[in-house]
């Protein structure tokens, strides 16, 4: 029911609060609202206001880069216009991996920028074009905060509006991973490479939880050969 948001704990309160208050399909507004609220009421879902707009800055910086680095016959000059309005220029599509994701506030951060520099194209299954998708993969173990994590993504995306065999619309995919218990990080990145076919990525965001956490993170991504050339960690 409507009457008290918060009967079924903090994570559902927040989804609650961003569902009603957040259009489907505008990333920047889902982000917005998600911060805001946890901001609010003090929760630690969210990302502070400087940590957000640097976290929006490096998205950009990859987006860049990427398209820079890999463009069918660039010579290195006029990286600037691969942003925005040049999202048919993309050679391929951004790769995200986004760590001990929680419910989700650091993948919305990325997305708005994914959006407005992926191309246009079916995003109804067709696999034609799947090169040129970004594509978000986030990790988390908890099953609650994975779930209620993806539906958001989803709004974010607005993928919860569509319908029909050929939708049309801005090129990014989230793969949602929930790792068992006893899975390590090594297993998790010889799935992703194997079995989804995403052997590497332009941007990581490392667990928050411990310096030493990071570490073994980091050495994990950096044995499996993770980390695409100038990937940003």
């Amino acid at each position: 029911s409507g009457d008290n948001i918060w009967a079924f704990g903090r994570a559902h309160a927040v989804v609650h609060h961003v569902l009603d208050m957040a259009p489907v399909g505008d990333a920047g507004a889902v982000a917005d609202a998600f911060n805001g609220f946890a901001q609010m009421h003090g929760l630690d879902f969210g990302l502070p206001g400087p940590s957000a707009q640097l976290l929006d800055d490096v998205v950009n910086h990859v987006v860049r880069q990427v398209s820079a680095m890999a463009a069918p016959g660039a010579n290195g000059t006029g990286a600037a216009t691969a942003f925005r309005g040049a999202a048919s220029s993309m050679p391929r599509g951004v790769k995200v991996l986004v760590l001990d994701s929680g419910l989700g506030g650091r993948t919305l951060r990325c997305l708005p920028s994914l959006m407005s520099s992926a191309p246009f194209m079916s995003i109804s299954g067709g696999e034609g074009d799947d090169w040129r998708m970004h594509e978000v993969v986030s990790i988390e173990s908890n099953p609650e905060l994975s779930g209620f994590g993806a539906r958001l993504v989803s709004h974010a995306l607005g993928l919860s509006d569509l319908q029909g065999d050929d939708v049309v619309g801005p090129a990014v995919r989230h793969l949602p991973l929930m790792p068992g218990e006893e899975t390590t990080l090594d297993e998790t990145m010889e799935t992703l490479r194997d079995g989804y076919d995403l052997p590497s990525f332009d941007l990581v965001l490392l667990g928050d939880q411990n310096w030493d956490h990071q570490q073994g993170q980091l050495e994990t991504l950096l044995r499996a050969g993770a980390l695409a050339p100038g990937a940003v960690v």
